[in-house]
């Protein structure tokens, strides 16, 4: 399980019902909140393409 698939499961698991743009956008924003983040990072906990295509829809 990568990193991205387990801060997702976390997430879904502490608030059921939610839609997965949530689930996406929830990890997004914890991400950015947190002071070790950087560009660089982020792409290497959520892939590349799974940050553009999540750009490209929010």
């Amino acid at each position: 399980m990568t990193t991205a698939e387990r801060l997702l499961k976390q997430q879904q698991q502490r608030h059921q019902g939610q839609s997965d743009k949530w689930y996406f956008e929830k990890v997004i924003y914890d991400l950015a909140r947190s002071p070790l983040l950087n560009l660089k990072i982020f792409e290497r906990v959520m892939g590349t393409h799974i940050c553009a295509s999540l750009v490209k829809t929010i």
